[in-house]
């Protein structure tokens, strides 16, 4: 993989399992189709923010990295732990479209980042053993802390479900492991901004424009 041929530790792990990287040669990274990879909250935002129990409404779902599995969401079926409180539907207090139009007490950076949380995308939890992704289709959660976020530039969830599924197979996995295992803390790998920018994307499975 040409982004990476030079990391030391793929270059370690790879010679102490005895395999090789799979041929990229017909892949164009992730950077070159009409994605934006972004970050979840940071730490101040999320101490920042007010949350409140809600099975019901129109406030974004917080959603933890711990809650993310492949395909599927825990909230609502997974208690989440918020300053020092346990939630079993834990959602920002006025982050609704509503409440963002009308204004709110947040700083502008956090009401513009929550109010782009209500668009479709792309949720991968940061630390975990193999990449855990889904599809946020109609907009209901905000990621939190320790989560990259893909949205496609045209809110296309076509698009975004063909990538889900590639950031899902097993070759993914394998680059996961390889590629960012320096990154290890126990037994999770800390997902990275650039590795999603640099995922090599096979000619032919995914448009290039909208």
């Amino acid at each position: 993989w040409p982004s990476y041929q030079y990391n030391w530790w793929a270059l370690f792990s790879l010679a102490c399992s005895k395999k090789t990287l799979p041929d990229t040669s017909d892949c164009l990274p992730l950077s070159q189709f009409p994605f934006e990879v972004c970050g979840g909250l940071t730490t101040g935002e999320f101490y920042t923010i007010n949350v409140k129990n809600s099975p019901k409404g129109s406030n974004l779902k917080l959603l933890t990295s711990g809650s993310i599995e492949p395909n599927e969401s825990l909230w609502g079926s997974q208690t989440t732990r918020f300053g020092g409180s346990r939630y079993l539907h834990p959602r920002v207090v006025g982050s609704s479209i509503s409440s963002l139009q009308e204004g709110n007490d947040y700083p502008r950076s956090l009401q513009n980042k929550l109010r782009r949380s209500h668009r479709p995308k792309i949720i991968i939890a940061s630390l975990t053993k193999n990449i855990e992704a889904l599809v946020d289709e109609r907009g209901e959660y905000q990621p939190s802390t320790a989560t990259q976020v893909i949205f496609h530039r045209e809110d296309d969830v076509e698009q975004l479900k063909k990538l889900c599924g590639l950031l899902l197979k097993h070759r993914a996995h394998f680059l996961f492991k390889h590629i960012l295992g320096y990154n290890a803390m126990h037994s999770s790998i800390s997902m990275e901004k650039s590795f999603l920018e640099h995922f090599p994307i096979p000619s032919g499975s995914l448009s290039s424009s909208s």
